[in-house]
C-alpha cells in the first residue's frame, strides 16, 4: 500500500512541486496586497497628483471663468490632500465644444 510519504516523495521530484508549494504564500501576499489597495482606494480616489504621485489630488473649490464663464467655463483650483501642491484647472462644459 503506497502511504502519504511515499507521495509525498515523489512530488517533490516533479520539477513544478517546489513552484506549487510556493504558490500558496504567493497567493497570501498577493491577497494582503489586493486588501490593502482596496483600503487605499475606498474614498473616491483624487487625480494623481503631478508633483509626488499620490491619488489625493482633489477639487477645493471651483468657480465660473471671468472670460469663459458664459460659454460654460469654469476654473477648478486643485490641491494635493498629501503634499499640498495647488493647480487650476480650466474646465469647459461638453455644450460648448
Amino acid at each position: 500500500m503506497i502511504s502519504l510519504n511515499d507521495i509525498l516523495s515523489a512530488l517533490k521530484l516533479w520539477p513544478k512541486w517546489k513552484r506549487i508549494e510556493s504558490a500558496v504564500e504567493e497567493v497570501d501576499a498577493l491577497e494582503k496586497r489586493v486588501a490593502a489597495l482596496e483600503g487605499r482606494l475606498a474614498r473616491c480616489p483624487g487625480e494623481g497628483c503631478p508633483r509626488c504621485g499620490e491619488l489625493a489630488f482633489r477639487a477645493e473649490s471651483s468657480h465660473r471663468h471671468p472670460v469663459f464663464g458664459e460659454m460654460g467655463g469654469v476654473v477648478r483650483k486643485m490641491k494635493c490632500e498629501k503634499c499640498g501642491f495647488e493647480e487650476d484647472h480650466l474646465i469647459t462644459s461638453s455644450k460648448s465644444r
